[in-house]
């Protein structure tokens, strides 16, 4: 006996087999984010930010616009690292002063 022709109409996503996938690092993921956040501390990649995205075109701007990102995301990484071994009470106002300074770079 064939088999009825399957209903037509969206699927609704059910499925009799997990669909889910597994993925991991073998880095804390905040640790990752923190070193692409930490790449802006480069002069010569916050300058090649600064010239190919935001069209700053002139070198002594661009030199202290870079600067001054690199120092933006030191305080924030400082702010991050001191939060991260502080107590509870402690560590909720450096992680705020963390994303604050973090704010201007982004």
């Amino acid at each position: 006996m064939p088999l009825a022709q399957p209903r037509k109409g969206e699927s609704i996503g059910f499925c009799i087999y997990p669909s889910g996938r597994v993925e991991f690092t073998l880095a804390n993921p905040e640790m990752v984010i923190w070193a692409s956040i930490r790449h802006w501390c480069s002069q010569r990649a916050a300058e090649f930010y600064a010239l190919n995205t935001h069209r700053i075109y002139n070198k002594r701007t661009r030199s202290a616009v870079a600067w001054n990102v690199g120092l933006y995301v030191q305080q924030a990484s400082e702010f991050y690292d001191a939060a991260s071994n502080a107590k509870p009470n402690t560590a909720p106002l450096l992680y705020y002063y963390s994303a604050s300074s973090a704010e201007f770079v982004g």
